[in-house]
């Protein structure tokens, strides 16, 4: 497969995002360098992203009974027909409707953080007005495979999960909705952000620009390797005594495994 030039630039962009995430690993105030990585993230999409959205950072979300959704890294918002509630001390307060795409930034995808943002996601979609997309952006994880599956286990059990979630030169994990919305694995290595980008360009703005902007890298959109679990393992994986097994028999493989692994338990 030829690799088009649009896939050799977002590359680069992925190789300087990964050299900042290890420049910043010397960095030991924890605030300051989650700061960096958040800016060197959010700097590159906001360069890339159509910009008739707007970043507001640490943002939280209200509704219009006053009710208030925990605080995310990030939210992309509709300035032109909508107003901002509060910018000045603090976080900005932003109205439920104007937000297109809310963001969560980390530097390791973990179990626990996985849950953090289950929580986060809960809390918006408890203001009763509608649910904004969520995705996360991760620098790198232990284990992505296993990050799949307790993403499938926070599905099984109703919890609230990203419509997409991106592991830096590993793997794009996305709620595709001709598949029932059941979260999907993209094998997409270091052409993950390349699927990252068309995944937050169809979720902020439309699915015929996304299209557009898959056309100049068709080739890699059509054969990127992708594992969608079967409807049988989804529902084991709502009962915790199987989802423990499952995630003991994934722990250290690679995600190669996670087919052999799915047809076991289909």
């Amino acid at each position: 497969m030829a690799v088009t030039q649009s896939q050799k630039w977002v590359r680069e962009y992925s190789d300087r995002l990964f050299s900042s995430f290890q420049s910043s690993a010397g960095v030991t105030h924890h605030v300051s360098k989650g700061d960096m990585r958040e800016y060197q993230i959010y700097d590159t999409l906001t360069k890339l992203l159509p910009t008739s959205c707007e970043l507001a950072k640490r943002a939280i979300v209200m509704g219009p009974d006053s009710k208030q959704s925990k605080s995310f890294d990030g939210a992309f918002i509709e300035r032109r027909d909508w107003p901002i509630l509060y910018i000045e001390s603090g976080p900005p307060v932003v109205m439920v409707e104007s937000v297109r795409l809310l963001t969560e930034v980390k530097s390791k995808l973990t179990k626990r953080e996985i849950e953090d943002i289950s929580h986060k996601i809960r809390s918006v979609h408890d203001l009763n007005r509608g649910e904004p997309p969520v995705a996360v952006f991760a620098y790198e994880s232990d284990n992505v495979a296993l990050n799949y599956v307790d993403t499938l286990i926070a599905f099984a059990n109703e919890a609230a999960v990203p419509e997409v979630t991106c592991v830096l030169n590993k793997c794009v994990v996305a709620r595709v909705p001709e598949h029932s919305r059941v979260p999907m694995f993209f094998d997409s290595g270091k052409d993950s952000l390349l699927l990252f980008l068309y995944q937050l360009i169809a979720l902020m703005h439309d699915r015929m620009t996304a299209n557009v902007y898959r056309r100049y890298s068709q080739d890699f959109f059509d054969s990127v390797p992708r594992i969608e679990p079967p409807s049988k393992l989804v529902e084991a994986l709502a009962d915790p005594v199987e989802a423990k097994q499952i995630r003991h028999e994934l722990a250290g493989n690679a995600p190669k495994d996670l087919r052999a692994l799915f047809a076991k338990h289909s």
